[in-house]
């Protein structure tokens, strides 16, 4: 989860304590990752909007799934800023920190610069590529299946049906909504 703010909405106190955690220990729990996001969705609940969806990928990795607008606010801008600034806070207040550190953890332990770099990185440590894979073969397929038209399949090196390559891509960044 990446979110744009140009005010920061301070840390709660329990990701600033997993954050010291995981500076002493040298890393994110899977216990203190979800403990994270159960935060993120209590902070959502309490702002008055329903229990956001988790994906859960086979690394650990969560991302929340689009939502639908009630639909008598589906065309009202303003609630939907008032929505968009009030997850923005709680994700900034209670996982975005740790969710940046444990994916790279799992995804990019080699903390490439690159999201693209350290999913490849990924692929290739999970033997779903092989070694040979490159950043521009990379590039040529998520540029093809960004493309796609709905329901057309891309043919690409890796198994988008596989879980393993799901999570790694979405330790580096990539994100898929359930539809």
């Amino acid at each position: 989860m990446r979110r744009s703010c140009s005010a920061r909405t301070p840390e709660d106190p329990a990701q600033k304590a997993t954050l010291r955690k995981a500076a002493t220990s040298g890393k994110i729990s899977l216990s203190d990752y979800k403990a994270a996001w159960s935060r993120y969705i209590t902070c959502v609940q309490d702002k008055g909007y329903p229990r956001p969806t988790l994906k859960t990928y086979s690394n650990g990795i969560q991302q929340p799934q689009g939502d639908i607008l009630p639909s008598d606010k589906a065309d009202d801008p303003d609630y939907i800023q008032k929505k968009a600034k009030d997850l923005n806070a709680c994700g900034i207040a209670t996982v975005d920190s740790v969710d940046a550190l444990y994916m790279a953890q799992v995804g990019n332990p080699n903390l490439y610069a690159s999201h693209k770099e350290g999913a490849v990185d990924c692929l290739k440590r999970a033997g779903l590529v092989p070694k040979s894979y490159t950043v521009e073969q990379y590039e040529k397929e998520a540029n093809a299946m960004g493309h796609a038209a709905p329901g057309e399949t891309v043919n690409t090196t890796y198994d988008m049906k596989k879980p393993e390559v799901l999570a790694c891509l979405a330790a580096n960044g990539n994100v898929f909504m359930d539809r």
